[in-house]
């Protein structure tokens, strides 16, 4: 007798659903909340951000650029829409360019 198995498109598309429908939930279900909550448990200083709270409201971060004048933060490169997170754009000045280092120097 033959053995052979034939499946149908219906099935083969069942079966893709089902694949897909369990990778999703191991990828982004299980994976991600055992990442965090590892993160958590391991880093719980660094998993809670880099937050600048003053007067129990935040300020800022430690790490994106911002203007502040504390040496203690991050110093980026010169803004050119004054560190504005809903506007994006450079200069394009070269670090070579005497426009920008007089725009640094006037700014510092």
């Amino acid at each position: 007798m033959n053995s052979i198995v034939y499946t149908t498109k219906t099935q083969h598309a069942v079966m893709g659903l089902r694949a897909s429908l369990a990778l999703l939930f191991v990828c982004g279900v299980v994976y991600t909340g055992t990442v965090t909550q590892l993160g958590g448990a391991l880093f719980p200083v660094q998993a809670k951000g880099s937050v600048i709270h003053r007067d129990n409201v935040a300020m800022g971060s430690e790490f994106i650029a911002q203007p502040f004048v504390n040496p203690a933060y991050f110093y980026s490169r010169p803004s050119a829409v004054d560190y504005d997170p809903m506007a994006t754009g450079g200069s394009n000045f070269a670090p070579s360019n005497p426009a920008l280092r007089e725009r640094v120097m006037a700014t510092s």
